[in-house]
């Protein structure tokens, strides 16, 4: 199904900002469910339209608030994760064991023997592997497992994760599982970076799995599913060591006719072919997050509009990321550069600086874009307590998903 793109910059006016943090409190996290269903829409849409048989999945790590992934869920992704919390959240937003695949480079037992035999794993070390072949020969069952590998890729490859291809060292590690009586391969995985703008090196791994996995094929080992992973930056979210004029991530139906072509190279008869599987993380979800700060109070400084907001680098810790900042309250008045500060006793509590806006005055509502990603699961207790966060949907109705933090609540962990 092919979505109409919603731009989350005309989602919240005046009015709206007044009324959510009125109702909730500022400073607020909000989150657009018109833009995440839109997103998701649109790349696995795109996949459809390509004939490919794909599945998307959410990285839960980019987000966990439990009402953002029930989103994802009632679309059918599947749910990434890469720890034991992700998976109570994931369990918590109704999504079965079947459509849980479980990353990362550590998965200590107690977490394996959770999804084991149940949802997809894909391991990177031998450690994995014994663990996962003893806690199946203790059940006596037989568990399908994947190998994350290592691919030459990109200008920083990620060798520190998976197992190496081009060393050989993922030959030897399909060996081994291959050897395992209780142990049967069932997918290969791959994630080869982050905030990428270039399709190409998506279609090269894509390639290069897709070869290996149709090797296997001929040698009598038939995939479930092959993982190419995420990594695909969002299209506001620029990173400040990038020049504006280099920066142009592809739309998110791109990423996916690209790749999907790729995958086709080798498998152009799909009723053969594996699941094709993509984890995109910050596109689904970055530009569905808004944060709204209160302007406490605005001062000349050197001769610039300076003023300090009830919200900081504790809520939007992404400062290597160009954010669009918003006056939400005056859409009209003198526009001049401000320097935005949070309400930390720290220099670098900088939201932005030279952001040009109409100028802010004490009560006003400003707007952070782009802070769905990331964000709200690095923001820090310091100082000040995490605020709420709130859902809008299409029609502008609001519900609240997270409670703020509250002294009451943070003391209680005291032993």
């Amino acid at each position: 199904m092919q979505a109409t793109a919603v731009d989350p910059l005309t989602s919240i006016d005046a009015g709206t900002a007044r009324e959510l943090t009125r109702r909730f409190g500022s400073p607020l996290y909000v989150v657009l469910e018109d833009v995440i269903r839109d997103r998701y829409r649109r790349l696995s849409g795109a996949f459809e339209g390509s004939g490919v048989r794909a599945q998307v999945c959410f990285s839960v790590k980019t987000n966990y608030v439990t009402g953002v992934c029930r989103v994802f869920e009632a679309e059918g992704a599947v749910a990434e994760i890469v720890s034991g919390f992700e998976y109570e959240v994931a369990r918590k937003a109704g999504f079965p064991d079947q459509r849980v695949v479980f990353n990362g480079p550590y998965k200590p037992p107690d977490e394996l023997a959770l999804l084991a035999g149940r949802g997809r794993i894909n391991a990177e070390s031998i450690a994995e592997l014994d663990l996962l072949e003893a806690i199946a020969a203790e059940r006596g069952e037989v568990f399908p497992v994947g190998l994350r590998l290592s691919l030459p890729i990109g200008a920083v490859p990620w060798s520190r994760f998976g197992f190496s291809l081009e060393s050989g060292e993922a030959h030897e590690a399909i060996a081994y599982v291959v050897s395992r009586p209780h142990l049967e391969l069932a997918g290969l995985h791959a994630h080869i970076g982050t905030n990428l703008t270039q399709l190409e090196p998506f279609r090269e791994s894509t390639r290069l799995l897709c070869e290996l996995a149709s090797t296997l094929r001929r040698d009598g080992v038939n995939l479930s599913y092959v993982d190419v992973g995420g990594g695909f930056a969002a299209p506001r979210s620029r990173l400040l060591t990038v020049p504006e004029s280099e920066w142009s991530p592809p739309p998110i139906q791109a990423w996916a006719e690209g790749i999907a072509g790729a995958f086709k190279e080798t498998f152009p008869i799909q009723d053969a072919a594996p699941m094709l599987m993509v984890e995109p993380g910050r596109a689904l979800i970055s530009e569905a997050g808004v944060t709204l700060v209160s302007v406490y109070s605005a001062k000349t400084v050197h001769g610039k509009r300076t003023v300090t907001t009830d919200g900081g680098i504790n809520l939007v810790p992404s400062t290597g990321i160009k954010h669009e900042l918003r006056n939400l309250t005056r859409t009209d008045g003198p526009v001049a550069p401000v320097d935005v500060f949070g309400p930390l006793c720290m220099q670098v509590d900088c939201l932005g600086a030279d952001v040009t806006m109409v100028v802010p005055e004490a009560g006003d509502v400003i707007g952070i874009f782009d802070t769905g990603a990331y964000d709200y699961v690095h923001s820090l207790q310091f100082i000040r307590l995490r605020p709420a966060v709130v859902m809008l949907d299409a029609g502008g109705n609001a519900r609240l998903i997270r409670n703020a933090e509250t002294p009451e609540y943070l003391l209680a962990l005291d032993a």
